[in-house]
């Protein structure tokens, strides 16, 4: 399932960015794997993972959530294959301006009742610039980042999408890491 990708396509920061994610995302759920998960274990997984899978793939996403809802009460063993195929499906899939815009909108949800109208504004204003290739993803996402902080939105802070590998990588730092 890993999308593999020629080493002088990694040139694109768009590809790169999305390579690089898949392949931290593949560890954490190696890891994670590895760790004899409960149920509740899986939900936690999901629940951290859900704003990057939905920068991904939304449906996937969804389906995903019904597996882990387990309505069809499948062995732990079983629930973690299926999802382990889901989640590296829906991974792998190359996230866009467009989807990873809808997201960002989604994350300013959690703030709505704490900003004023003019960070707000200041907010829409830099998710509005990334989509118009203005600015790079990191713009809008540090200034999240730094909301959740500021408001104790431990929900958001745990949530993959902020932070999907090292910091120091810079792969958010470029306005073409997105497509």
């Amino acid at each position: 399932m890993l999308q593999w990708e020629e080493e002088g396509r990694l040139e694109d920061a768009w590809l790169r960015e999305n390579f690089v994610m898949q392949i931290f995302a593949y560890s954490a759920y190696e890891t994670f794997k590895e760790s004899s998960p409960s149920i509740k274990d899986l939900v936690r997984f999901h629940t951290i993972h859900k704003f990057m899978l939905q920068a991904k793939d939304e449906t996937l996403y969804r389906e995903l959530g019904n597996i882990v809802a387990n309505r069809d009460s499948h062995s732990l063993e079983t629930l973690l294959g299926i999802y382990e195929l889901g989640f590296k499906t829906a991974i792998a899939r190359k996230s866009s301006i467009k989807k990873t815009r809808n997201v960002l909108e989604h994350l300013t949800g959690f703030f709505k009742n704490e900003l004023t109208g003019e960070e707000k504004k200041i907010l829409h204003t830099q998710i509005e610039d990334y989509a118009a290739k203005i600015i790079p993803l990191i713009v809008p996402l540090s200034t999240i980042h730094l909301y959740a902080q500021k408001y104790n939105a431990t929900y958001l802070l745990d949530q993959t999408f902020l932070n999907p590998y090292p910091k120091t990588l810079a792969l958010r730092s470029h306005i073409s890491s997105g497509k």
